[in-house]
């Protein structure tokens, strides 16, 4: 008997309340690290946002799929074949709000990975120019994407609909992996940097320990929007356990982040755990490690080359490169 859209539904929805379950339980956590950093500067008043909102997208989005789910099994219980034919109807209000609710829990974090590296590339509009053109194409077609559902009851609807889904996952697979490979060499050249100078062992621990997180979180992430290319191009039943399971495991990853940024990054050093002041704590660090430098450097022989002198030189020309 062939995998039914119907039976890929009531898995789906079965998985997707337990991985709600896990997201519901790292929340308390996530929300008083969240608000223990205050609300300074553009990235955290994101993060803010990002909580609230795709707290209530999630948890609409798993009320949503019980409530089609316990529809279609128990209405007209005695009529053969309901379940399939109801789950079926694509452009049902129900499935239009959970697919609308998932694009919006994508589009945060889509969001959300172009700017952490727009804030750890120093704010620099000239590098974030094809990673914005990615987003801009995500988040058009995440809007098609609902546009083609509420008229999936036509032929010519399925097709495009298809299409879109393809290169909506298509577009964010890209984009998580050309943010995340541009994280990662910023994070690898600071290291680099640093490791001229002594005391280094603290700081680089963090940065290791940043990089990791952001590599395991872009991975899952990468795997989700690669099985949905897949199973959309094959047109296998099993894409709707996917996209029902996409938004709590979306929301994992992202209280995965702050949480293990949180203690990761609290070690002894010039490091906050917010990726939007990286830029400003490598150069702090850099100033107070070039100060102990400066004392093997700078002799009585030399007295025309001040500390400040060399600290403003060195640390600016490290934290540009």
């Amino acid at each position: 008997m062939p995998f039914s859209i119907a039976s890929a539904e009531l898995s789906g929805t079965l998985l997707e309340v337990l991985a709600y379950g896990v997201y519901a339980t790292l929340a308390p956590q996530a929300y008083v690290i969240l608000r223990n950093k205050g609300r300074d500067g553009l990235h955290l008043k994101y993060l803010h946002l990002t909580f609230f909102v795709m707290l209530s997208a999630n948890t609409l989005h798993v009320l949503f799929g019980v409530i089609r789910v316990i529809h279609a099994y128990t209405t007209h219980a005695e009529m053969a074949g309901f379940a399939d034919f109801y789950l079926n109807r694509l452009d049902s209000p129900l499935n239009i709000g959970k697919a609308a609710l998932l694009t919006i829990t994508l589009a945060l974090a889509n969001t959300l990975i172009f700017l952490r590296t727009y804030i750890i590339w120093g704010r620099r509009r000239q590098v974030i120019i094809a990673p914005a053109l990615f987003l801009l194409v995500d988040l058009g077609h995440s809007i098609l994407f609902i546009a083609s559902l509420s008229s999936a009851g036509h032929r010519w609807s399925q097709s495009i609909m298809t299409w879109v889904l393809i290169t909506f996952a298509a577009s964010s697979w890209v984009l998580n992996l050309t943010c995340t490979g541009m994280i990662a060499y910023r994070i690898k050249k600071v290291q680099r940097q640093l490791g001229h100078f002594q005391n280094y062992s603290n700081s680089g621990k963090s940065l290791k320990y940043l990089l990791l997180i952001l590599i395991e979180s872009a991975a899952v992430y990468s795997v989700i929007s690669l099985a949905i290319l897949v199973t959309t191009s094959l047109g296998h039943a099993s894409l709707y356990i996917l996209l029902d399971i996409t938004p709590p495991l979306v929301g994992i990853i992202f209280f995965r982040v702050i949480i293990s940024g949180n203690e990761g990054l609290m070690l002894p050093g010039h490091y906050s755990s917010s990726t939007n002041n990286l830029n400003h704590a490598v150069k702090k660090s850099f100033e107070s490690r070039i100060v102990v430098q400066i004392e093997q450097i700078v002799h009585v022989e030399e007295p025309e080359k001040t500390v400040d002198s060399v600290c403003s030189g060195s640390s600016t020309e490290s934290v540009e490169a």
